[in-house]
């Protein structure tokens, strides 16, 4: 039995794990601004969320933009806490750089409402922004996948992964890390993980740079100049002895598409934090 942890900092439990995978479809024309990455703009779509306690405040897991009011991240990374605990950090690629601090409060936390801790189902929550994020060259949303194009086998299919926390050698850095990477089969992670986690298509598995203090990271494909999040770091192998990260501590990913209904649903319920309407007690916090 490997260990597997929730991939945020500081969480590690014993599990075991599978996956399903595929080409990329063709996908609709997305909106004007999303997944736009000039070459000089690192990754502008990732975003970090921050927790305040003791009078300090720290980098714990990885988000993505989706708009200028809201980001996408693991319900196990915000679950625990409460809204007046948590920031959002973006534009930004080193965590020691102290400028720029653009930072947003959060105004709410949309647990979705099929969400369970113990074997990560439904691991996703939009948080909505109490502070707008200004769209420019540092930060933009990334796009959406169609959730009608997600029944395909994603074995092979190529992304960037990117994540601040326990890195090569599995040393922790603050500095994002990036790599290429591609989808594996489904076997390969039958053999690393337990099979039960994998058994409704919930998620693929990939090699990626950074390890634990990655929860909620995103895994972006590119189309036609165009990013689009497929996956977002769940779960993964702890980095300690024979399992070095980046080389061959494999990760659990959400496929995010089955989502993408949800997601922008949500969105329109809550376009800003002056929004009025009364949420559901099972899908908000």
């Amino acid at each position: 039995m490997v260990k597997v942890c929730l991939v945020h900092l500081g969480i590690c439990f014993a599990a075991l794990c599978t996956v399903s995978l595929a080409a990329v479809p063709r996908v609709e024309e997305p909106s004007e601004e999303c997944g736009v990455r000039g070459p000089s703009e690192g990754w502008p779509f990732h975003a970090g969320l921050y927790r305040s306690e003791r009078n300090d405040t720290h980098y714990y897991c990885g988000a993505t933009i989706v708009s200028s009011w809201h980001v996408i991240g693991s319900a196990h990374c915000v679950q625990p806490y409460s809204i007046a605990a948590l920031s959002v950090r973006y534009g930004v690629s080193d965590l020691t750089q102290r400028e720029p601090n653009n930072r947003s409060r959060v105004a709410r936390l949309i647990i979705h409402p099929e969400y369970r801790a113990t074997d990560f189902s439904h691991d996703i929550a939009l948080i909505v922004l109490k502070d707008e994020i200004p769209i420019g060259p540092l930060a933009r949303p990334i796009c959406l996948w169609p959730e009608r194009e997600d029944a395909e086998d994603l074995e092979g299919v190529r992304g960037t992964s990117v994540g601040w926390g326990i890195g090569l050698h599995n040393v922790y850095t603050p500095v994002l890390q990036h790599s290429q990477t591609a989808v594996l089969r489904q076997s390969r992670c039958m053999e690393v993980f337990a099979g039960k986690l994998f058994e409704h298509n919930e998620f693929f598995c990939a090699v990626t740079p950074v390890c634990s203090g990655s929860g909620g990271s995103g895994f972006y494909v590119e189309q036609k100049d165009r990013y689009y999040l497929r996956g977002m770091t769940t779960f993964g192998i702890a980095p300690k002895g024979y399992y070095q990260c980046g080389v061959n501590t494999l990760a659990g990913l959400l496929r995010i598409a089955p989502y993408t209904g949800w997601i922008r649903q949500q969105m329109k319920a809550y376009e800003s934090p002056e929004t009025t309407i009364v949420p559901n007690p099972e899908a908000n916090r």
